[in-house]
């Protein structure tokens, strides 16, 4: 509420709308407590003649004690004088405030209820502002996409939400180059997961090494060139998810491309008897078009808030010869079924630390060595997963496994069971991110 401070009448009001100016009426309650005072204009407040400011204008003309009640009604108003504001000291003697009215371009001083309720979040009013309440919010624990595989070898029960999307690219190799040199031979992939429910997820990949094979070949005197391509998808049901159980049942359908001998991939078809083959005598290379499977039932335990272990059993369905009608049919890996499981312990939601391993049972194997004599070997991997934020995600660890895609993950390097490395970066575009600062045009303009 704002008053107008009060200024000096006219001489046209007259020293009677001079004490009207500065006698305001008081409440009923005051009015009941005051002796009636009956006011008239002095001969020498005429308009010609106006008094000083500082005399009053008024006499009493029949001062009259009144009850403690409200005056009768039509009874004529009964004032009581009020000293001027710029005359009313206050307590301490200083001038009393005077209010003046707010311009109406200058923000106003919140209401004490607008106080009350500042600290607390208010409704966004449109879309618009509940993105940009969204976008300035720091990313929780439950932003965090959880750990789907456990290394390439194991899968967890663990799924992404309806509508969620998930890359990664990585890559699997050994530490040196071996027979064919350089830096080693390098399995390249690519995945991509998606939640078309809460219940299920479905997922493509492709993978590509076109590498000599690590260890030299016994009796070869050129060793052979070897290539693996495997592409396909996948689909996991969540069969049960309770508060610390979690359930799934996946498979996976893939087309593995296997080549032995010749050249790498790009001049195979130009020189398919440069190198030797690991499946027969013929001097020349074997191609074959294989496919592949795998079955698994991961069954994931949230043992207490930083730790998960998981159980997964599951089979992968590999051929078991290959170069039938290329020059005759050599030894492969046939089906594998296999018992995996592994541990992770997230200290932070920036950082997981994990481990697993993969052991086939069976007539299968997973791996040969340079005489060509096939075994089962486990496959034991540790890493670490560090969460630059919900959306991007670095990984790193060591593992003896070499296969990227759900079928092949079991086997070890070809011709050699040697420790490696893997390298993975994963996208989250749908999670949500770190809170960006508002650009203006110009920053905009060179964002990139």
């Amino acid at each position: 509420y704002s008053m107008p401070r009060p200024q000096r009448p006219a001489p046209l009001l007259g020293a009677l709308g001079a004490a009207a100016l500065v006698l305001p009426a008081l409440p009923p309650s005051s009015i009941a407590q005051t002796p009636a005072v009956q006011w008239k204009r002095l001969p020498s407040a005429t308009p010609a003649q106006p008094q000083p400011a500082d005399s009053p204008s008024w006499q009493v003309v029949s001062p009259t004690p009144q009850p403690k009640s409200s005056p009768p009604s039509g009874g004529p108003p009964i004032w009581t004088p009020v000293p001027r504001a710029e005359e009313s000291p206050s307590a301490n003697g200083r001038p009393a405030l005077v209010w003046t009215p707010v311009p109406a371009s200058e923000p106003t001083l919140p209401s004490p209820d607008s106080e009350a309720t500042a600290s607390q979040p208010q409704p966004p009013n449109s879309a618009a502002e509940a993105a940009a309440i969204l976008k300035a919010l720091t990313p929780t624990q439950a932003d965090y996409p959880p750990l789907l595989r456990l290394g390439p070898t194991v899968p967890t029960a663990n799924q992404l939400e309806e509508q969620q999307g998930q890359f990664s690219a990585f890559t699997l190799s050994p530490f040196s180059g071996g027979a064919a040199g350089g830096t080693g031979n390098q399995n390249y992939a690519i995945r991509l997961d998606g939640g078309l429910t809460d219940q299920l997820q479905v997922s493509g990949f492709y993978s590509n090494a076109d590498d000599p094979l690590y260890a030299p070949i016994t009796g070869k005197a050129v060793q052979p060139g070897n290539f693996w391509e495997s592409y396909g998808g996948a689909l996991q049901w969540q069969l049960l998810n309770q508060k610390a159980w979690k359930l799934g049942l996946g498979g996976s359908l893939e087309g593995w491309n296997v080549g032995s001998g010749g050249g790498d991939s790009f001049t195979s078809k130009n020189q398919p008897c440069s190198s030797p083959n690991i499946f027969n005598n013929s001097g020349c290379r074997v191609f074959t078009r294989n496919l592949v499977g795998s079955v698994t039932l991961p069954l994931s335990w949230q043992a207490a808030q930083q730790w998960q272990l998981t159980l997964t059993p599951g089979v992968s369905f590999l051929p078991a010869s290959q170069g039938a009608g290329q020059g005759g049919a050599g030894a492969f890996y046939g089906n594998n079924p296999f018992i995996s499981g592994g541990v992770s312990w997230q200290p932070s939601r920036y950082l997981a630390l994990f481990t697993s391993a993969l052991m086939p049972v069976g007539d299968g194997a997973n791996a040969f060595n340079g005489d060509l004599v096939f075994s089962r070997v486990p496959i034991l991997s540790g890493g670490v997963n560090w969460a630059l934020n919900p959306r991007i995600a670095l990984e790193g660890l060591l593992t003896n496994g070499w296969g990227a895609t759900p079928a092949t993950a079991l086997l070890a390097l070809p011709s050699s069971n040697r420790l490696g490395y893997m390298a993975r970066f994963t996208y989250t575009p749908a999670a949500a991110d770190t809170p960006q600062p508002e650009l203006n045009p110009r920053q905009r303009s060179i964002a990139l």
